[in-house]
């Protein structure tokens, strides 16, 4: 006969009828078959949370619901509102996590208890040494002890992130506080904590400051799929599907911004005369200048959906800006020194020969010259990393795109 398994049921449901607790009534025995007095009662947990353990027979489905019962369990005083929730008991422990009256449920087997990236983040203007932090009723956010709050760190003006690993599987209250100098001078001012939970995908908390609504987004591979649950435009952490770890990215109308290259009035770049390492990783804040998104980021992006990227380009003069789209847009590997493949161009008010002279280029840095220039090192001498051929014709990076002097230039990909 096959050994039972230990089924836990997890919610972080607040009773809401007096001297009530939480239990599960489901088609199994051990879960009183449907009877009302017969009922699994269950626990609070140290976070609030609610769990009911039951050992039954493997790899057997059934159907249960959440209930509050009268503290001494003879009665349900309210049954979970919905259809029932479906689930096998498998062969193997797991808990089942779910929220009072949803149909989605997350099972988690035994042993799978590792930490996931939890983000926090708000848009908020703090003044002198002001910094933003997360606390919270586990031990990760300090336990609502001040001293021990996780900080977080400025992103862009107005605009705070915590990063927190958090173990999986687990219900957590929280807010945000003000600390100085290491000394909490205000709590947000919310009505009751925000309550949420940690599964097994790294998620971005955005909240405003004084606001109980949370909106959770997992981690995503591009801009585009963010512009489909969430049209703001802001930084946003990425993974794309052949990464190995997410990065942060500025997203702005579903584009992905690479690159931004703030230069003087004569067109001088700052910043761009950097290292093969350095454009390999990238370099800079998303959304600010200077900023390179990375080599290798790029590869990962572009070759999720190889040939299906469209890339903008914008310039600005000293009088006024221009723009140009290519659609196929999609880079090789370091193995290939990352060379350039462009489609055609789709739109925009510039010529599209300019950057296409470079299309099937590797790419070239001062320390890594891959250009077919004999007498000059052209990374040297546009001050830049790019895709140079002999040496150029346009660079985002450096000062020249064909006949223009640009003073700014932008570059965004997107699906």
């Amino acid at each position: 006969m096959s050994a039972p398994v230990t089924l836990t049921f997890q919610t972080d449901h607040e009773v809401t009828e007096a001297n009530a607790v939480m239990g599960v009534c489901g088609s199994l025995v051990e879960l009183g078959m449907w009877n009302q007095g017969e009922c699994m009662a269950g626990t609070k947990g140290a976070q609030g949370e609610w769990n009911v353990t039951v050992k039954v027979a493997p790899s057997m489905s059934f159907q249960w619901k959440w209930v509050e019962l009268a503290s001494d369990g003879s009665k349900v005083l309210l049954w979970e509102p919905g259809k029932n929730h479906r689930t096998n008991t498998g062969t193997v422990d797991k808990t089942i996590v779910s929220n009072w009256g949803k149909q989605r449920e997350r099972e988690f087997p035994k042993g799978t208890s590792v930490t996931t990236a939890v983000r926090f983040r708000i848009h908020y203007y703090a003044s002198g040494g002001d910094r933003l932090a997360v606390c919270g009723n586990i031990p990760e956010l300090g336990n609502w002890q001040p001293a021990y709050c996780t900080l977080g760190d400025r992103l862009t003006k107005g605009n705070w992130q915590v990063q927190v690993d958090i173990s999986q599987n687990r219900h957590f209250q929280w807010k945000w506080a003000i600390i100085n100098n290491g000394t909490m001078t205000q709590w947000e001012g919310i009505s009751k904590n925000r309550h949420d939970f940690v599964g097994d995908e790294e998620i971005t908390m955005f909240t405003s400051w004084g606001s109980e609504f949370t909106t959770a987004l997992p981690v995503k591979a591009d801009c585009s799929e963010v512009w489909k649950e969430r049209r703001d435009t802001d930084l946003y952490q990425l993974q794309p599907a052949n990464a190995s770890q997410s990065f942060l990215a500025y997203c702005q109308s579903g584009w992905t911004h690479i690159q931004r290259n703030d230069m003087d009035e004569v067109g001088t770049p700052f910043g761009f005369d950097r290292d093969w390492m350095s454009y390999k990783n990238g370099f800079g804040t998303p959304s600010q200048s200077p900023y390179w998104i990375g080599n290798d980021k790029l590869y990962q992006l572009t070759n999720q959906h190889q040939g299906n990227y469209t890339l903008q380009i914008t310039i600005w003069t000293k009088y006024r800006s221009h723009s140009i789209v290519y659609d196929g847009f999609y880079i090789e590997d370091e193995s290939n020194n990352y060379r350039l493949h462009l489609g055609s161009k789709i739109s925009g008010d510039i010529e599209a020969s300019y950057l296409l002279s470079h299309a099937g280029a590797p790419f070239s840095t001062f320390d890594k010259d891959n250009d077919k220039a004999v007498t000059v090192n052209c990374p040297s001498r546009w001050q830049a990393g790019w895709w140079y051929t002999d040496c150029l014709t346009a660079t985002a990076n450096g000062g020249e795109w064909g006949r223009y002097r640009i003073i700014r230039a932008t570059m965004a990909i997107r699906q």
